[in-house]
């Protein structure tokens, strides 16, 4: 087991959850940036009770990160997102490599504080930066600059400005792509809907980032629909409504925001049967874990415009027949559950014949040990 790595993640809780379950048993400690205080070492200490000594969480580097970051405080809007990343890569990667010279300081889980002054190796989970440590490898949700390929939206979306910010934004992740050792992005991804429309190479196909999650036994209503919120808080006032279109028991996780004003239950639920379906912003994260514990998800609609990332999620979650994008109501998932049941088995089963696993963790992590011994 190699000594140390850096987790270089975008925002949301999936991207820094994603790298760890990668790295855990690849190196001993494992540092990413503290992004969203006691809320992400809260969940942090319930997913990793058992390495809680090895994950360190540096303040330093999430301040720095946060320009490069999405979220309803410092970008609601896409231009303005877009615009953040722009004006501030550039700055960014460089000072966080004289960081890196100076050493990052990070504290565990457990409590422990410790100057880091190398990494064996760095893996980015979606964030647009130049990594100041190589080798580096890249685990996310799809190939960045196709996803903000404007030709590859629908035509006449956004306006004259955000096809400029769009185009710049896919230019910076080229360059940074540029840089990689390695891409492995699953087969279920962004853009698995337009498969044959864009540039593959260079990638390292793998099953979802995701694990059946172990038979919960929470006490809930048989129907109970879980709602997970973005950490970002975007697109709450939809997932509020949504829940609010029809009677039912509906359910959410511990670090919801607070305006989601639902029972909170533990993440275990994920593998409750009683849990028949699930409403997300559509973030893939969510999507993974919906489809390997065979919950078939409802999705917000957003505009390409507003997030091309989520719109193309949405997407792909209908072009596979997983679940559905819902406008008012969550009626058209309710009515039509057994057909999206049937096409969640008939992907998993596709994801097995292919690479004869479903754990997206279990492949990429044989892949990365084989490439860095």
């Amino acid at each position: 087991m190699l000594s140390s790595s850096l987790v270089l993640p975008a925002h949301g809780n999936a991207p820094y959850l994603i790298g760890i379950k990668l790295l855990r048993d690849i190196t001993m400690d494992i540092c990413i940036p503290e992004y969203y205080g006691d809320n992400q070492r809260s969940i942090l200490k319930e997913e990793f009770p058992d390495i809680a000594e090895r994950i360190f969480l540096s303040k330093k580097m999430g301040t720095l990160l946060k320009p490069l970051l999405r979220d309803k405080t410092n970008s609601s809007h896409f231009n303005t997102y877009a615009l953040n990343v722009r004006e501030n890569v550039e700055r960014v990667s460089k000072t966080l490599e004289a960081n890196y010279r100076e050493g990052i300081d990070a504290i565990s889980l457990s409590g422990t504080r410790k100057m880091f002054s190398k990494f064996d190796f760095a893996l980015n989970t979606g964030l647009p930066i130049i990594s100041p440590v190589e080798p580096v490898f890249f685990a996310f949700v799809g190939k960045m600059s196709a996803i903000y390929d404007y030709d590859l939206l629908p035509s006449k979306s956004g306006d004259a400005e955000f096809q400029r910010y769009i185009t710049d934004l896919a230019k910076t992740w080229r360059k940074i792509e540029a840089s990689f050792n390695g891409m492995f992005i699953p087969r279920l991804n962004s853009l698995s809907y337009k498969d044959k429309e864009y540039n593959q190479t260079g990638i390292t196909f793998t099953p979802p980032f995701a694990r059946r999650s172990l038979l919960d036994n929470t006490v809930i209503p048989y129907g109970s629909i879980l709602v997970i919120a973005s950490a970002t808080g975007k697109d709450i006032e939809k997932l509020s409504a949504l829940s609010a279109s029809s009677s039912g028991s509906y359910l959410t996780l511990p670090d919801s925001p607070q305006e989601i004003k639902l029972p909170h239950v533990p993440s275990s639920v994920w593998g409750n049967p009683n849990i028949i379906a699930v409403l997300a912003r559509g973030g893939l994260g969510s999507i993974w874990q919906a489809l390997i514990d065979q919950k078939p998800i409802g999705l917000v609609n957003t505009p390409p415009e507003d997030d091309p990332e989520i719109f193309h999620n949405a997407n792909t979650v209908q072009w596979a027949g997983i679940g559905t994008i819902l406008e008012e109501n969550v009626m058209p998932l309710i009515g039509a559950l057994p057909q999206y049941l049937s096409a969640i088995q008939k992907q998993l089963n596709l994801e097995k014949q292919e690479f004869g696993t479903i754990d997206g963790f279990e492949f990429t992590i044989a892949q990365l040990k084989q490439m860095l011994t």
